[in-house]
């Protein structure tokens, strides 16, 4: 059992160029022209929004027989969110106490074989306004899975099939893309896999893969593309362990991420960002047995990729390549 309970107070602000047929884009980016004068930055978005929310949420476990076990989750949300768009002087007020709930099943067939599957609910507060002014309803879910685990000596390996559900999850509003508006419902189902194996006292290969079919449900779209996510994503990873001289280990991690093509755009652009792997690798060493230092890379061999997007003219770049070290302490 638990209770926890927070407030807010964000202030969103914004200034642009707002571009339009008669006063366009400064810059021709195919061909440029430069010296020219810009367009005046003008407010944009000015938007202040308050919350209080308190959750209470209960969860047990129930040991059914030594092989079935039965996990049950209640949550209890108490929330009063106000948003003022102090440019129009639009305000509104949004009240609820959702009761969502989530249940849990695992069964084990063998030693080495279990079922597992789960039902539940979700409920996440949206922020922003949208074209005309008002906030939005509150992001709503609910999803299931069903999968199968296994594990023998050196080997883990687990199959999960999923399907869920949402509403009023925010993209670019079909009528005026400055502004976000509410999908009406959004599906994905597929399968994850994940395998890890020893390949000997030192090395371990992880390797995993996912399949979604994202659409969504709205007829004021133009596309049932669904922003951002990929058909086909994955990973494989090579990990060693050593020993050190000083009686503590020393690792090395090396592998890449793969992302498939997605929908850049739900606009009538029918913009796909492209695929990409991208590489990185670290290593740990343990100083002593509560200090370890670690080295690490990302996209090792410097990719370039779109990392998402949210419409044609809104595309994020990928990270270049980058190196960072810590230095961890266990207490």
């Amino acid at each position: 059992m638990g209770l926890k309970a927070y407030t807010l107070d964000y202030h969103e602000g914004l200034m642009r160029r707002n571009p339009s047929a008669t006063a366009t884009y400064g810059i021709n980016i195919y061909n440029p022209v430069y010296g020219g004068q810009a367009l005046a930055l003008l407010p944009f978005t000015d938007n202040r929004e308050t919350r209080g929310v308190t959750t209470l949420y209960v969860e047990d476990l129930w040991e059914v027989t030594d092989r079935l076990s039965l996990t049950g989750t209640l949550r209890y949300d108490d929330y009063v969110q106000k948003i003022r768009n102090r440019r129009t002087g639009v305000a509104g007020k949004a009240t609820g106490q959702p009761l969502d709930y989530r249940m849990a099943a695992r069964y084990r067939l063998s030693d080495a074989w279990a079922l597992h599957a789960s039902y539940g609910q979700s409920f996440v507060l949206n922020s922003g306004v949208g074209r005309t002014g008002a906030g939005f309803a509150p992001e709503r879910g609910k999803g299931g899975e069903l999968g199968v685990s296994g594990r023998w000596k050196g080997v883990d390996l687990g199959i999960t099939a999923f399907d869920i559900t949402k509403r009023n999850i925010l993209a670019n509003d079909p009528v005026d893309s400055n502004y976000l508006a509410p999908v009406g419902r959004l599906k994905s189902k597929g399968v994850e896999g994940d395998l890890s194996a020893s390949l000997t006292d030192a090395w371990r290969v992880v390797v995993n893969y996912a399949y979604t079919h994202a659409r969504a449900d709205d007829t004021a779209f133009p596309t049932d593309a669904v922003l951002d996510v990929p058909k086909h994503s994955g990973g494989a990873y090579l990990i060693g362990r050593f020993p050190t001289s000083r009686g503590t280990q020393w690792s090395v991690t090396a592998g890449a991420a793969y992302v498939g093509d997605r929908a850049g755009a739900i606009d009538a652009s029918g913009l796909r960002l492209p695929a990409y792997w991208k590489a990185k690798a670290a290593i740990d060493y343990g100083l002593t047995q509560s200090l370890t230092l670690r080295a690490e890379v990302d996209n090792l061999f410097d990719a370039r990729y779109a990392a998402s997007s949210y419409s044609p003219v809104w595309v994020y770049p990928g990270a270049p390549r980058a190196f960072k070290a810590s230095l961890r302490m266990a207490l």
